[in-house]
């Protein structure tokens, strides 16, 4: 049990740490192009940097996202101590919270994060300490959920390389 909710937590956490760095390139790309507008005497259009800002506010739901997931993961090991429901019912409830308005990234599709609903909705509803190997299946599904949004938007991650790299030539 311990191993499994570490390597799940670990997961999640290396997923909003990749989230952060797609931010922070993000970040790095948009000054990049402001500087090169104004050294050109113009300013960046109104559409590029709202585009800016869409990618960096849907890439900080997702490092939130992924966090929430790790939580809610990470307690599954408290059904063992007294009080441990209480911890998960929480971890759920966080979950829940950060799973609402998930905006799409520029240039992608919409998120279907029903599996993510689900493990929240169970651990919400967890009543007994002996449902821990159901608590991590119901995990598991949105770790997988996780891991198949970053294999999703691979190509726009890349993107998002390619913009950092670009305006900084």
């Amino acid at each position: 049990l311990d191993r499994l909710v570490a390597d799940g937590a670990t997961a999640c956490a290396t997923a909003s740490e990749y989230y952060d760095q797609l931010g922070a390139m993000t970040v790095e790309a948009w000054q990049n192009e402001a500087a090169f507008k104004a050294v050109a005497g113009g300013t960046a259009s109104k559409e590029s940097q709202d585009v800016f800002q869409q990618r960096l506010d849907a890439l900080a739901r997702r490092s939130q996202l992924a966090q929430a997931i790790g939580n809610a993961y990470g307690s599954v090991a408290s059904l063992r101590s007294p009080g441990g429901l209480t911890g998960v019912a929480k971890a759920g409830q966080n979950l829940g919270t950060a799973l609402g308005g998930i905006p799409a990234l520029p240039g992608g599709s919409a998120i279907d994060a029903e599996a993510i609903g689900q493990a929240a909705q169970f651990l919400v509803g967890l009543k007994r300490k002996s449902d821990s190997r159901k608590a991590l299946a119901s995990m598991a599904k949105a770790v997988a959920f996780i891991s198949s949004l970053v294999a999703d938007e691979r190509t726009l991650y890349i993107a998002i390389q390619d913009d950092r790299d670009g305006t900084s030539d």
